[in-house]
């Protein structure tokens, strides 16, 4: 199916056909030092789409074997790392130093530095899948059946919320059905939904970096360094499980971070 005598399980085609395509506004503010200060801001919007955009990262670029193989255009959608919005902020602030104080309490007082980098960013996209072993064409690697009018949906697929109260069902479920059937055997179509339909938590992370640099004589310097990744502790999660397949409660759920925990780290170096 649908080559009459051949077992699908080991049959493949495969085309070198495909489509993509990235639009993006940059803008980016530089600040040189200038009191002890600079930074670096970088804002991009952007979009990514792709046919295979399901498997784009790990795979040749636009294909898959996922959904209708005769349709170029039933996995057209936005790449699996498409983040629309991404803002990112360095900088690095030289504390002002007591410029009288002398011996020990000079050495004290001076050569402290606070250096930061601010990450914001939209989640990526999600993609709905389904294991459809009645598929009419043999493909059972397929795209989840959309049914807005399903019992319990009420139209739409989004919850309001927080991310955090949405942990267990991030997305209405209830609007996920089987595919239809539409032949007289039982075979069933193909899912219809399409990549980025609706996207995964998105990420703010603060990254923090506090530097002293002693001078011991002309030649030798001391560096520390104390470093903290995801500096507030702050929780931010994984994509949910969107596989229609996997069935309740597992569909939907959140099991995963994307971020790890807070992480500190302590280095001590000398120059000479």
């Amino acid at each position: 199916v649908p080559f009459q005598g051949w077992d699908p399980a080991g049959f493949m085609g495969q085309g070198s056909e495909g489509r993509s395509n990235f639009n993006a506004m940059e803008v980016t503010l530089k600040k040189n030092v200038s009191h002890g200060l600079q930074f670096l801001a970088a804002y991009t919007w952007s979009k990514t789409l792709s046919t295979g955009a399901a498997n784009v990262v790990g795979s040749t670029f636009g294909g898959g074997t996922i959904g209708d193989q005769n349709n170029l255009y039933a996995g057209y959608g936005e790449a699996n790392f498409s983040r629309p919005q991404r803002l990112i902020v360095s900088a690095i602030y030289e504390l002002p130093s007591f410029t009288h104080a002398s011996g020990f309490v000079g050495k004290l007082a001076s050569g402290w530095a606070l250096s930061t980098v601010v990450t914001l960013q939209s989640g990526t996209p999600l993609t709905f899948l389904n294991t459809n072993t009645t598929n009419l064409l043999g493909t059972s690697s397929d795209f989840a059946y959309l049914d807005l009018s399903a019992a319990g949906c009420n139209g739409s697929i989004s919850r309001g919320g927080s991310v955090r109260s949405r942990i267990d069902q991030y997305f209405n479920t209830s609007c996920f059905t089987d595919p239809p059937v539409i032949s007289s055997d039982g075979g069933t179509a193909f899912g219809n939904t399409k990549p980025g339909i609706l996207r995964g938590p998105s990420q703010h992370n603060v990254d923090l970096s506090l530097r002293k640099i002693t001078k011991i004589t002309e030649r030798t310097a001391l560096e520390f360094r104390a470093e903290f990744f995801n500096a507030f502790n702050s929780t931010q999660f994984g994509n949910p499980d969107t596989n229609f397949t996997d069935g309740p409660p597992a569909f939907g759920q959140i099991t995963s971070t994307s971020v790890a925990p807070r992480v500190g780290q302590l280095a001590l170096k000398l120059s000479f």
